[in-house]
């Protein structure tokens, strides 16, 4: 399955569905052993990576032998949509495993998703909070005891489905009246390899694209102040607008090692490749114009930005895209949003973001600082909820 694409319809009809009966029975014996449970992980990654393959249309080339790099404060949590029920299964840096039902099925579970990340994109009428709370209870609470009494600092997300397209950072404690963001770092991964960046940032390539076309209708002027005060905080070279060109980005890659790659203009992820769209300052590029880019400077890139990218909110594939040009390239973290925000807010968030990082040499405990920061001014989450971190 994995490494030889067979096409969506194939994959959804007819594998997927064995592949989760098959989890299914794995995971409602009596007793699950350890086996077990590694067993199943083995399956998710396996899955993670066949549906990779099948978005990108070609076999990614990757370390699948090489999972996520775990310290000793960091738990995985792999998230199960099953149809008699829904799972999380918590891998520990001693690697222990642990399973937790959630007591909901999955389609119980879409619809929640679903419902949530409908009104949190609403920023003037959705009553976000109810589903922030609901959300919090069903996948936090059950594994909250464990959480403390482990330690965890940071929690990386392995999610299933439409989990993929809904901020953790937004849940919502009643008790403690607290977001997640406010007491974990949080991160996301499909567990192919890699690890978050521990240095500061530094020899940015930093694009935008301000001006309206035809296919994002709608200008961002905020991109102007946002990538002028980046470069003037971490350096490097900005091209905006006209001088933004599929042609200026090659020549840039290609003539010096660039390690942050900054992108402030309008892309949008769905759940079919050839849909994929990232706006330059001439011309819009396809998702494989734009990876081709990239796997110039495999080993050269170690961040990405895409400070005004869309994801589609009712496919499990469009984040795939976000997630994938990252692993293709050889990229350790990308850092993505869900919706597009508030345009003058982005400048601020991502301002706080870089200060962060460079302070803190952590691009997980920067972005923590940031949605804290919003937070604490009491920013809606919609306009800051909406940046996940993949690794």
């Amino acid at each position: 399955m994995a490494g030889s694409p067979v096409g969506q319809n194939l994959f959804f009809d007819t594998i997927d569905p064995l592949l989760r009966d098959f989890l299914s029975f794995l995971l409602s014996q009596p007793v699950v052993s350890q086996e077990a449970l590694a067993e199943t992980i083995e399956i998710i990654r396996l899955n993670q990576l066949a549906e990779l393959d099948n978005f990108f249309g070609d076999i990614c080339q990757i370390e699948f032998d090489s999972p996520i790099t775990q310290e000793a404060e960091d738990v995985l949590i792999y998230t199960l949509l099953l149809p008699e029920n829904s799972y999380e299964i918590m891998k520990f840096s001693d690697g222990f495993y642990q399973l937790v039902e959630l007591g909901i099925t999955g389609d119980c579970l879409k619809k929640a998703v679903l419902d949530w990340r409908k009104n949190l994109t609403d920023a003037f009428y959705g009553n976000y909070r109810p589903g922030s709370k609901n959300l919090y209870e069903i996948l936090i609470k059950p594994i909250k005891i464990e959480l403390e009494l482990r330690n965890i600092k940071h929690i990386v997300f392995v999610q299933d489905s439409l989990l993929r397209n809904i901020p953790m950072s937004g849940l919502f404690n009643k008790d403690s009246q607290q977001y997640l963001i406010e007491n974990y770092l949080i991160s996301y991964s499909l567990d192919l390899g890699g690890s978050l960046l521990t240095t500061q940032p530094k020899n940015a390539l930093i694009l935008g694209s301000s001006e309206p076309t035809s296919t994002f209708p709608n200008a961002l002027p905020g991109v102007l102040q946002e990538t002028k005060l980046i470069q003037e905080l971490i350096g490097g070279t900005r091209l905006i607008n006209k001088s933004f060109t599929p042609k200026a980005l090659e020549n840039n890659l290609a003539q010096k090692d660039y390690e942050i790659l900054h992108l402030a203009s309008h892309s949008r992820f769905s759940g079919l490749s050839e849909e994929v769209k990232i706006q330059t300052g001439t011309e819009v590029l396809n998702l494989f114009e734009f990876d081709n880019l990239l796997n110039q400077r495999k080993a050269s890139i170690k961040h990405l930005s895409l400070s005004a990218c869309e994801t589609a909110s009712g496919s499990r594939y469009a984040t795939l895209g976000v997630a994938g040009i990252g692993l293709r390239a050889g990229i350790s973290s990308v850092l993505g949003s869900l919706w597009l925000a508030d345009d003058k807010n982005s400048v601020e968030f991502f301002l706080s973001f870089y200060q962060s990082w460079l302070e803190n040499n952590s691009v997980a405990k920067a972005l923590q600082h940031a949605q804290k920061e919003q937070i604490e001014k009491n920013i809606n989450p919609t306009n800051w909820a909406n940046y996940i971190l993949i690794s």
